[in-house]
């Protein structure tokens, strides 16, 4: 099936760019464009309602460059926007909340360039930003916990967060750019920085936990790689797998312990056992 995109027909996308896709608790399907706003589709009636920027109206959408979706466990759905924050919209009402960088405010959120959306098991939301680091949002204050990272050797960094996951242990793993990936605990707020044993800075774009508790952690243009949790060391798993790229967008597990891979150039499956 392909969605094309046709700015004159309510059955097609209105922008050929998506960015990110979620498929919601009632059956419904969002795509963020990067130019055409937040595009809904009513599998029902196949077609689509827009929600687009508008400067003069403060219950559109911030922006109509859409990078990260998200629905919370209350049903509301999260953007992530380039250069306007995030807005949440609340379907029951059809109004929005948006949450903006302030330069004057400490407790504002840390960026208006929003990269990942993440909702953990305490249904707090973590919120990834482009070179601007990390925030943890407090649903009961509306406030942002900004969250500083330092590499290996105590520099403070400014992160580019890619992908943001809650392991079984509680953990919060971080896939950043510069070969770096950060392990959260949250109860102590102790953050440790890893390195992807690779010569290139690769960016961290996807991130899985298997059946197994095994983390893997795809990358662009370093290929895939494999998390031993037990000496916590990492081994490429690139060329052992023969996958047709070192470029991976994207990896999911299926029920029968398969890893499914999208890459650059194609789809790929493997069984780690």
């Amino acid at each position: 099936i392909h969605f094309r995109a046709d700015d004159n027909n309510r059955r097609c996308l209105n922008h050929k760019v998506v960015c990110s896709i979620l498929d919601d608790s009632e059956g419904g399907l969002w795509f963020g464009t990067e130019e055409g706003g937040l595009n809904y589709l009513d599998r029902s009636t196949r077609l689509y309602t827009y929600y687009i920027h508008d400067p003069q109206n403060s219950n559109s959408i911030a922006s109509n460059n859409i990078k990260a979706l998200l629905e919370d466990r209350d049903g509301r759905i999260w953007i992530g926007t380039y250069q306007g924050g995030i807005s949440i919209l609340d379907r029951k009402t059809n109004q929005f909340t948006h949450y903006t960088h302030n330069p004057s405010d400490s407790n504002s959120i840390c960026s208006n360039d929003i990269s990942a959306i993440y909702e953990d098991r305490d249904s707090d939301i973590w919120l990834g930003s482009i070179y601007h680091g990390l925030d943890l949002f407090n649903k009961s204050t509306g406030r942002f916990i900004h969250y500083t990272f330092n590499d290996s050797i105590g520099e403070s960094q400014q992160i580019n967060t890619n992908t943001i996951i809650q392991d079984r242990y509680g953990f919060i793993w971080i896939g950043a750019g510069e070969s770096r990936i950060y392990k959260i605990n949250k109860n102590t707020k102790e953050i440790i920085c890893y390195h992807l044993p690779t010569n290139l800075r690769v960016s961290v774009a996807t991130i899985l936990e298997d059946q197994q508790s095994n983390l893997w952690f795809g990358t662009v243009g370093g290929g895939l790689h494999f998390f031993n949790r037990s000496d916590e060391s990492f081994t490429t798993n690139t060329k052992s797998i023969n996958l047709p790229s070192k470029i991976i967008l994207g990896i999911l597990a299926d029920d029968d312990g398969n890893i499914w891979l999208s890459t650059s150039n194609g789809l790929s499956r493997f069984n780690p056992a």
